[in-house]
Order: structure tokens, then C-alpha cells, then sequence
């Protein structure tokens, strides 16, 4: 039997481009595989073999295509690009597949498509996410099934998750994983399960790994980091300490204790305080039990004075910037 060509997905597909993946080709005919090359694919055609590949291949990425599929480097001219749009997201809304399709060419799930994926029945989410994991070409579209799933379904996805964990470590992404266990699984599960896939990596990659312990929003982590923080310090233990419920107590015992737990603290504080990535401002993370600015204040000079190196003082310089929105409203009402 005969392939259609997974890019115009019209003709007859004739060649076999491994240039990609070797596991997982495309399928294309003469024509698009002419324009795949010389990165003048038309919109459709992009949008075909992203739904199916993921935009992160090489020959498919952003530095090639912009979401709506235009090629932005294209070697020849892009033939009646116009006549070949993507779908639009209100057409991809109207069934859980296509907007799945739709979902997997975004370079990430915006709110939009989020809370379009909320209406649909989660019966036809389910069914939807299950025939794509299965089928999935690669660990990245199995990601972003996972990344829906912990969106859209919550505990309804238990099962999907639970098989995902059978695939690991070789086809599902680890911090996918983690993301989806933390919204479908009961928390001690999950917890488990993801600190023990961390710890058993490499230590350059569980700085990475560990960030999406950040998933969980839980005090738990904080302990997990008390455990396990080592220097050198990087912001990765102060992104996830911020993003972990921590507190103005646990700052002050930190202080106290010293390296790596100072750092640690401090790196916190400044990201709750003014939150630099995405996932950080999607939390909108809060010092819990916080103190005055005096007292904020004050902790933060004692340890200047026994830690005073270039990096502690310029990142408490711009923790003081920012003071107001790690300290109790009750005396900024006092001071007015």
C-alpha cells in the first residue's frame, strides 16, 4: 500500500529523509522534499510534518519557521505560500485531535490554548492523548501529550501517567514526566518517584533534572534541597526554593546554617522577589510568613557582614529593591 506524503499529505510519498531521525523519517514526496531542504516549505506543509514530528527537528525549528509555518531562511522562494495556511485555532478547537495537532506545533502551551483544552469533554481529551502517546514519534511529542494531560485531565490521566513511567528513561523525558505525575498522581507517589529518577542521574544533570520538582509547589522540596544542595550554588536551587512555599522561617535557618543553605536563601528571596523565567512568573511565588523590612532588612546585613563576597552583597542589594514584596503589609501602613 502506498504512503501519502506526510507534509502535503496529497501526493504519493517517494522519499525517505532520515536527515532528522533515523528512527523516524519522514515520508514525503519529491516535491516537499525539495522545499524541506532548501527550508521553503509552505505553512501546511510545515504544519503537517511538526504535528506529527514536533517544530523542535532540525529542519522544522524556529530559527526556519515562525509558529504560522513562513519560512523565515528559505534558500528558494516559498511557491503560493498564501493558498497554504495552517489551521486556525478556533477550527483545531472544534476536535481534541486536530487542537492536539495544533498544540504539539506551538513552541509552548499558551493560556489561550490551555483554557480551550479545559472545555473539551475529558472523555475525548483521554482518547485523544492515549492514540497519540502510543503512536507518538518521539519522546518530545510524548511531552507535550503529558504536558496536556496534566492540564487538561488531572487525576483522569492517571493511567496514561502511570504507563509513561514504563517508558522511562528511554522515551519519555524526565521532566515531562515529573510535570504530569505531580497533577495526576497522589503526591507521595509522584514525590517519590520523581526525587528518586533525580537523584539517580549524573550530578550535571540533576541540576537540571531538579527543576521540575518545581511542579510539585510543595514544602517536601525545600526538604529535598536541604539534602541535597552542594556548591557550587547555581540560581537553579533558587528558582526551585522560591517556587517550593518556602518561608520566612526557613530563610532565617538557612542564614544561619550557612553555606550552601545562605545561598540557597538568598538566591530565593530575589526570585520571588522580581521572577525572571516563565514558569516562576506563570507561579507567582510568595514568601510565606513574611517579616517586616526591618527585620528583612536586618537578617540579610548580619549575613552580609560574615558572607560580604561580590555575589551575596549585589544579589541582597536587589533583594532591598524589591523589599516590599517579601514584607508584611503592616508596617508599610505604620511608616505612612
Amino acid at each position: 500500500m502506498q504512503k501519502i506524503c506526510q507534509s502535503c499529505e496529497i501526493a504519493v510519498a517517494e522519499v525517505k529523509e532520515s536527515c532528522d531521525s533515523e528512527t523516524t523519517p519522514y515520508h514525503i514526496c519529491k516535491s516537499c522534499h525539495k522545499r524541506l531542504l532548501a527550508r521553503s516549505l509552505r505553512p501546511s506543509e510545515w504544519y503537517n510534518l511538526s504535528k506529527r514530528f514536533g517544530w523542535w527537528q532540525f529542519l522544522l525549528h524556529d530559527d526556519f519557521y515562525d509558529e504560522a509555518g513562513t519560512a523565515s531562511q528559505p534558500e528558494v522562494q516559498v511557491e503560493n505560500a498564501e493558498a497554504f495556511p495552517i489551521i486556525s485555532l478556533n477550527d483545531a478547537a472544534k476536535d481534541a485531535q486536530l487542537l492536539l495537532d495544533y498544540t504539539i506545533t506551538r513552541w509552548r502551551v499558551s493560556e489561550e490554548v490551555a483554557a480551550i483544552w479545559l472545555i473539551i469533554p475529558p472523555s475525548e481529551v483521554l482518547k485523544a492523548l492515549n492514540a497519540r502517546f502510543i503512536n507518538a514519534s518521539n519522546d518530545g511529542v510524548r511531552a507535550v501529550v503529558l504536558e496536556v494531560a496534566s492540564i487538561a485531565l488531572k487525576t483522569i490521566a492517571a493511567d496514561l501517567v502511570e504507563s509513561a513511567w514504563n517508558l522511562f528513561p528511554h522515551q519519555v523525558q524526565l521532566s515531562s514526566l515529573i510535570q504530569a505525575s505531580a497533577a495526576c498522581l497522589p503526591f507521595e507517589i509522584a514525590f517519590e518517584r520523581a526525587t528518586t529518577a533525580i537523584e539517580a542521574l549524573p550530578q550535571n544533570e540533576r541540576r537540571n533534572a531538579m527543576l521540575a520538582l518545581s511542579h510539585f509547589q510543595s514544602p517536601a522540596t525545600l526538604d529535598w534541597i536541604e539534602k541535597h544542595a552542594s556548591e557550587p550554588v547555581t540560581d537553579g536551587w533558587g528558582y526551585l526554593a522560591a517556587a517550593s512555599k518556602l518561608s520566612w522561617p526557613r530563610v532565617t535557618n538557612w542564614l544561619q546554617r550557612g553555606r550552601p543553605y545562605s545561598l540557597v536563601a538568598i538566591d530565593a528571596l530575589l526570585a520571588i522577589a522580581n521572577p525572571r523565567t516563565l514558569n516562576l512568573r506563570s507561579i507567582q511565588p510568595v514568601l510565606i510568613d513574611a517579616p517586616t523590612i526591618s527585620k528583612l532588612r536586618t537578617e540579610l546585613q548580619q549575613y552580609v557582614a560574615l558572607d560580604g563576597v561580590p555575589r551575596v552583597r549585589q544579589r541582597v542589594d536587589a533583594i532591598f529593591r524589591y523589599a516590599t514584596r517579601l514584607s508584611t503589609a503592616d508596617e508599610l501602613d505604620t511608616r505612612q
